[in-house]
């Protein structure tokens, strides 16, 4: 009896020993981070994962209607700005989309990219227009490995111009030079993911969404063709206009207003 318990543990001790080297990364080997190229500024749930460094404070939340992405942070004014990336593929050109706020001071800053630029420079008291969305095409010889450190550095005259960015986003570009489309298959978006990508649809196609304020998002659908339906209201005297966007499980976004 007293053989076949001490058997018993035996076994069981190596089965937790093999377990938990099974787990564990070899020695000197480094796990490497899941991809995770989007970074939402004024979010700490998600600024947690992007080794944010330099940054000042988290700006105020925009009125409702005025953006989907409502959070932002602040960039220290005429220092570095640094947020990183972590992506799937290196050896290939990616698009980086940034979305600041520009207003009435010098809202100016350089972007770098792994150390390498500027590889774009925005000047606020320049530009014809102020400019919310910023769209720069970099080549693969940029980005190097998996991990992309994005870093601005506010180049502001004044002591106000601290240009507060909602978002960065890094996405792989197809052969026609435009961001890849989601892969069929892949798991199913999460409703603030969803909405991360409502924003940049409205972004891109400039849906204007002055005085609209979201009243409804719900997963529809049966198992096999899920999808997002996020709907915006405005009312207004005597009838109701609504904005009714549609996101697949493939980050494919649809629209229809009704007035």
């Amino acid at each position: 009896m007293k053989r076949n318990r001490a058997s018993y543990v035996c076994l069981l001790s190596l089965v937790i020993l093999v377990t938990l080297m099974a787990s564990a990364p070899a020695y000197g080997q480094k796990r490497e981070p899941a991809p995770d190229n989007y970074v939402d500024l004024g979010n700490p749930e998600d600024e947690q994962f992007h080794e944010l460094r330099g940054w000042s404070t988290v700006n105020a939340a925009l009125p409702d209607g005025l953006a989907v992405d409502r959070t932002s942070r602040y960039q220290s004014v005429r220092r570095s700005n640094s947020v990183k990336l972590f992506i799937s593929q290196s050896a290939v050109p990616y698009n980086l989309t940034i979305r600041s706020e520009a207003g009435l001071c010098d809202d100016s800053f350089e972007v770098y990219v792994n150390g390498n630029g500027p590889v774009y420079v925005y000047k606020n008291k320049e530009a014809v227009r102020m400019k919310a969305l910023h769209r720069i095409k970099l080549d693969a010889s940029v980005i190097g490995g998996t991990t992309v450190e994005v870093t601005f550095r506010n180049i502001a005259e004044d002591s106000c111009g601290r240009a507060a960015i909602n978002y960065v986003l890094l996405e792989p570009l197809d052969e026609r030079g435009g961001p890849e489309q989601s892969s069929p298959g892949q798991a199913p978006i999460k409703l603030q993911r969803a909405l991360e990508i409502t924003q940049l649809f409205i972004d891109r196609e400039q849906v204007d969404m002055t005085g609209y304020t979201l009243t409804e998002a719900k997963l529809t659908g049966d198992e096999g063709e899920k999808h997002w339906k996020l709907r915006w209201e405005k009312s207004l005297a005597k009838r109701e206009d609504y904005l009714e966007f549609t996101v697949s499980m493939d980050g494919m976004v649809s629209y229809s207003l009704a007035r």
